[in-house]
């Protein structure tokens, strides 16, 4: 009897902790070696995968421009976007950040013209954009804001 109630509450446990929601968090990890997956026609690298070295459902993907510079990178879980992603111009400077959870864009994300100006900025949730979003002229004047809690789809 005490075995079968020991039982039952170890699988009730399993149970509950399978269906919570995934941690938005990324645990610090350390990337093992690269291994590259895709070449453009030059066969200059395009697309570099890391697995985590304690943890093969995490991997950093980073996607390269033909001349070898960064284009755009972050954590894949289980092969969805997990966490920060980033995207560069050609030259190095940083054009977009955004964030995911289990491969849907849910957080804040910012969009920069070349010149390192915010081009705009706002909140993502469930891949929707809500709340304030601002937008700037390239000169960084602020051009409009935009409130999607109260826009009608």
């Amino acid at each position: 009897m005490v075995y079968r109630l020991i039982i039952v509450l170890f699988f009730t446990g399993v149970f509950m902790a399978s269906c919570g929601q995934q941690d938005a968090k990324i645990p610090r990890l350390t990337f093992g070696d690269e291994i590259v997956i895709s070449y453009h026609p030059d066969s200059a690298k395009r697309i570099v995968i890391r697995y985590a070295e304690e943890d093969t459902a995490y991997a950093l993907k980073t996607y390269y421009y033909r001349s070898g510079a960064k284009f755009m990178s972050g954590i894949l879980y289980h092969g969805k976007r997990h966490g920060e992603w980033k995207a560069w111009g050609e030259n190095g400077n940083l054009m977009t950040t955004g964030h995911y959870i289990n491969g849907v864009e849910n957080g804040h994300k910012v969009v920069y013209y070349p010149n390192g100006n915010k081009r705009y900025e706002g909140e993502f949730k469930d891949d929707k954009r809500v709340g304030v979003w601002k937008f700037w002229l390239q000169d960084g004047t602020l051009a409009k804001e935009i409130n999607y809690d109260e826009k009608e789809d």
